[in-house]
């Protein structure tokens, strides 16, 4: 029956397409994983490399990492390639500094930041074209700055995928093209000529903050997305 339906191309158009309805559906703007963990992402990633000076959010969306950046007293540019999606960041948060631009193409001069974070992105992005945002994030990094990323672990794609009955295409429901163990991304990074510092599968609850512990609940009967709860592949690498 599978044979049926053929799978979509994903082009730059349908991805920000696609992400532009999911980002403008406000019911489900409590259950993105960046919302929901950003906390536990940041306390985790304190415990193996500084977080000061200069960083960029990249593909940061309408916003929903950056709440948790400022709460942090992180110095960050957000950047997307969707105009519509930062136009959403800057009525939620008109003082952060924000502007469009692409993965391959961030509109800076060479060696901008101390660190880059770059959150449930890699798994939405195609081979070729992750090698280009790979060398491109590499040339905006400084000297041992930062990329510090997040997926999620070993996920089986084809469980996640569902059918449009309209069109007779069949995709991920997340548009997740890519799936990663530990081995497959430090590889991944080594080969882009970066110095893996942390590379581990790990539940990001376990590092959030007490206060908010009360909403990991919610976050295992998510409609949104994969289960919240389950472990994620948790990035830290070094320019050298």
């Amino acid at each position: 029956m599978e044979n049926s339906f053929k799978e979509v191309e994903w082009s730059a158009e349908k991805i920000s397409k696609f992400w532009d309805f999911i980002g403008s559906n406000t019911s489900s703007k409590d259950h993105y994983f960046s919302k929901m963990m950003g906390d536990g992402i940041i306390n985790k990633a304190r415990k193996s490399v500084p977080l000061k000076g200069k960083f960029l959010d990249m593909g940061c969306g309408p916003g929903f990492f950056t709440e948790h950046l400022l709460n942090a007293g992180i110095d960050f540019i957000a950047m997307d390639s969707s105009p519509d999606s930062i136009t959403k960041l800057q009525e939620r948060y008109p003082s952060v500094d924000s502007k469009v631009g692409s993965l391959d193409s961030i509109p800076t001069d060479d060696d901008c930041f101390d660190g880059i974070f770059l959150i449930e992105v890699m798994e939405h992005l195609g081979n070729d074209y992750l090698q280009v945002v790979l060398k491109e994030l590499k040339r905006v990094i400084k000297k041992n700055g930062y990329l510090i990323a997040t997926v999620p672990f070993a996920e089986d794609l084809r469980a996640n995928h569902v059918v449009c009955p309209e069109c007779d295409h069949h995709f991920h429901r997340m548009q997740h093209l890519q799936s990663y163990t530990e081995q497959k991304m430090s590889t991944l990074i080594s080969n882009a000529g970066f110095e893996p510092v942390l590379v581990k599968a790990l539940n990001f609850k376990d590092y959030k903050n007490k206060s908010i512990n009360k909403f990991i609940r919610l976050a295992k009967k998510l409609p949104l997305g994969l289960d919240q709860s389950t472990p994620h592949l948790l990035t830290i690498a070094r320019h050298p």
